[in-house]
Formats: structure tokens, C-alpha cells, sequence
């Protein structure tokens, strides 16, 4: 059976500090996290989400170092640049660029495994469901009765407080799992702090998670 996959979303919680991402790095390793994304393309000027090429190096090295896979959201072309230097395995299309069929096309042209928050471009993408608010509350959730391969949504990607809806999703078959990653909720630097997961609760979600995940396989299909 395909194992599920536990993304961290660190995305801007680095607030810029290359030594910030590396330290999220090595925590959500530590927390069970099969993958620690972040997001390549944002103008370097916006000081809490862009970044140069130096950057990348040190957070593709450190990924290697620590044996965790790095992926990124591609929110630009000089993004997809970047992912390229260090050459990425596979990609993620947020939900707000899904519609920038140039910039989609562009990425696919790469011909990487690519994911994309609420919607499905070709054969060569893999949907992932998500609702596109921050943060997400339960009634506003409405996450399909199932997830998984050639079930219309391959995973989910969380916005949610909490672990309970990543659980659901998993127990619902979902293949990928994405939820936001911080060392600091209370921070007010990043709006995704507060609904995002600490070390601990991401821990236990990939605990329960893969538990959840054993016996969901073992029940007969």
C-alpha cells in the first residue's frame, strides 16, 4: 500500500532567518514529517516570504543533511527557477495560482510529480482537496466521504486548528496530508502561525496518522 505522506507547511514561518527555516526543518523531521515545504517565488523584497538563490542552497543542503525531502509551492517562474537549481523532486501549485494556466504549464514542463490544492489540471497533476480559507472552521470544511487514488481528490491540505480534520482525512483515505508548521502559535508576524501545528501536535498527527493508516489498510477494500 502507498504510505501516506506527512507534509509540513513551514511556508513564511522562517520569517526570512535562514537559521529559522533550518530549525523548522530539523523539527518537523523530528515530528514524523515525510517532507518540509516551503514556497519559492515571492518578490525578495517582502521580507518575511522572499528570498535568493543563497537561501535555497542552505535549506536544500540542510534537507539533505537532516534526510528529510524538501518541496516548495511554485508562486512565480523565478520560483520554478530556484526549485530547478537544487533540483527538486516534486512540486505544489497553490490554490491561488491553480487558474495561472502559464504559470501551470511552465512547472509541468518540468515534468515533476506535481500537486495541486483544489484542482486537476492533466494527467500529469495529483488534486489535493483543500478549502481556501485561513483559518478553516469545521462548518466550512465539507472534506469529501473519501480520499485517495482514482477517488477524485488524492489528499488534503489543511487550514484547520487542530489535528481532527487531518485525522479525518486519513482515515478517509487521504495519501497526502499538508498542515502548517510553527514554533511559535501566539506570533503575529505570520497570519498562519495560529491555525498552524507545533512540533508536538504534528508529532502526534503523524503518530495517530500512521496508526490510523494500519488499519485502514488492513480492512478489506
Amino acid at each position: 500500500m502507498t504510505p501516506t505522506l506527512y507534509v509540513a507547511e513551514i511556508g513564511s514561518m522562517h520569517e526570512g532567518s535562514v537559521s529559522l527555516a533550518c530549525e523548522l526543518i530539523r523539527q518537523a523531521r523530528d515530528a514524523g514529517a515525510s517532507i518540509a515545504k516551503f514556497q519559492f517565488g515571492w518578490p525578495q523584497e517582502d521580507k518575511l516570504r522572499g528570498f535568493g538563490d543563497d537561501f535555497v542552497k542552505r535549506i536544500a543542503a540542510y534537507c539533505e543533511h537532516v534526510g528529510i525531502e524538501l518541496m516548495a509551492s511554485i508562486w512565480s517562474e523565478d520560483g520554478l527557477r530556484q526549485a530547478k537549481m537544487v533540483n527538486m523532486l516534486s512540486y505544489k501549485i497553490a490554490h491561488q495560482k491553480k487558474d495561472d494556466g502559464a504559470l501551470v504549464a511552465k512547472v509541468l514542463s518540468d515534468h515533476r510529480k506535481t500537486y495541486v490544492s483544489g484542482g486537476d489540471w492533466s494527467e500529469l497533476t495529483v488534486p489535493i482537496f483543500c478549502v481556501s480559507k485561513y483559518p478553516t472552521y469545521p462548518e466550512e470544511l465539507q472534506m469529501p466521504a473519501r480520499l485517495g487514488h482514482d477517488l477524485g481528490w488524492y489528499g488534503y491540505s489543511d487550514h484547520c486548528h487542530g489535528i481532527g480534520a487531518c485525522l479525518l482525512a486519513v482515515a478517509r483515505g487521504a495519501l497526502y496530508i499538508e498542515k502548517h508548521f510553527t514554533l511559535n502559535k501566539a506570533s503575529q508576524s505570520v497570519r498562519d502561525n495560529a491555525f498552524s501545528s507545533t512540533p508536538a501536535e504534528f508529532a502526534e498527527l503523524t503518530r495517530l496518522g500512521r496508526e490510523i493508516e494500519r488499519v485502514r489498510n488492513a480492512m478489506p477494500v
